[in-house]
Parts: structure tokens; sequence; C-alpha cells
């Protein structure tokens, strides 16, 4: 659940997006459920038009937690990209869908299986080519 209501996905994300949720089996099309909430919520941009500060499939995002002050950092990737251990998150996982579409200064309540929730704020995106640049 988001505090604060508008998200943005880019054109060629959707699109990618709604082919990789079609072509998903029974048991993880049951993990996309989220994800579909999402996006049917999203405006979507032309794919040049997508504001820099907004994450993206592939983004690297810094978020803190409210609570604790903590500073984290996961890349939101596609689930056969995923890799916990180098912290990309896929956008199946609650976390990848919540970030998709933020923008630097949003705010989402991250639901926990316990039944908490988590408040994280958005703090830097930074889309793969720069990275890549960066390295």
């Amino acid at each position: 659940m988001k505090t604060n209501n508008s998200i943005i996905i880019s054109e060629r994300d959707y699109n990618d997006l709604v082919n990789m949720l079609e072509s998903l089996s029974t048991s993880d099309f049951r993990k996309a459920s989220f994800l579909e909430e999402e996006m049917l919520r999203a405006e979507i941009v032309e794919s040049g038009n997508m504001p820099p500060e907004v994450v993206a499939m592939n983004s690297n995002v810094r978020f803190v937690d409210m609570e604790s002050g903590e500073v984290l950092g996961v890349q939101v990737t596609y689930p056969w990209d995923s890799n916990i251990d180098e912290g990309k998150v896929s956008v199946l996982a609650p976390l990848g869908s919540a970030l998709l579409g933020l923008g630097v200064g949003q705010e989402i309540a991250w639901p926990l299986p316990n039944g908490r929730t988590k408040n994280l704020r958005v703090v830097r995106v930074e889309k793969e080519t720069e990275s890549a640049v960066a390295m």
C-alpha cells in the first residue's frame, strides 16, 4: 500500500511487464496480484518522457526505513534476474512491486509477513544505464 497514490511507469516497462505476466505459470501468477494492482493505477508515459527520479525496471533504488533511519538499496529486476545476495529484488516480490513507479521523496507502507508494516521513503533512483557508466 502506498501513501501517495501517484506512480508512473514507462510504456516500454508496462508492455514488458504485461508480456511477462501473460507468460507466468499458475503458481507464479498468484504472486503477481500486487503488481497487477499497481499497474492498473499507474500513469503510463512514453519511454522517452520517463522522469529520471522515478523507479523503473532495473533501477537501483535507495530508500530509508522511516522507523530506524537505516538507508537500504535494491535493484528492481525481472524475476529471472533477481538475486537477493546481489541486492536484486524481483518486481513480483512485494517490495519490488511497491517501489516500481515511485519517485524520490515518495513513501510506501510496505506490508510485512507478520502483519506489521514498514514505512519507507525513496531517497535516490539510479537508472541501469547510469550505474553501468559509474562502474
